[in-house]
């Protein structure tokens, strides 16, 4: 009789621990999702940074040597337009168009919609997110 009260202590033992691990788990996961939707609250501003646009000329420069620039085209919000153009002009048969529902960076479809290049902001968060959610939750755990 006292085996079994021992299993069965053992066992809600058990399943405390369980349910305490998946609170926990619950409330890092709540905190690396405010995190990221912070994170995607914030991009939008960045785009008036002149560290920015650098660094957003030296992407869709590199992007074109991907894709090319035959029948490119690149979609990107209105206010960004003239870094861009002015990171094109070596390649004048680029069309570059406006398209405020892009997001924080560029979208560049070449090959006649073969080939995509997503120069946002908003996917490389998504792309890194895993990685992040991992370096969130670790420090979560040094505290």
């Amino acid at each position: 009789r006292e085996d079994e009260h021992q299993a069965d202590a053992r066992a809600a033992i058990a399943a405390a621990r369980q349910e305490a691990m998946r609170t926990v788990l619950l409330a890092k996961t709540g905190v690396v999702n405010r995190v990221l939707e912070r994170a995607r609250e914030l991009l939008p501003d960045v785009k008036e940074r002149e560290t920015f646009r650098v660094a957003l000329a030296e992407e869709v420069t590199e992007a074109l040597s991907f894709v090319g620039a035959e029948g490119t085209l690149v979609r990107c919000p209105r206010a960004l337009r003239p870094a861009l153009v002015d990171a094109l002009r070596a390649a004048p048969e680029v069309v570059v168009e406006t398209a405020d529902d892009v997001g924080t960076g560029f979208v560049m479809v070449g090959e006649a919609g073969r080939v995509r290049v997503d120069g946002t902001l908003e996917a490389r968060l998504d792309r890194l997110a895993p990685a992040l959610a991992i370096e969130i939750h670790s420090r979560l755990e040094e505290r």
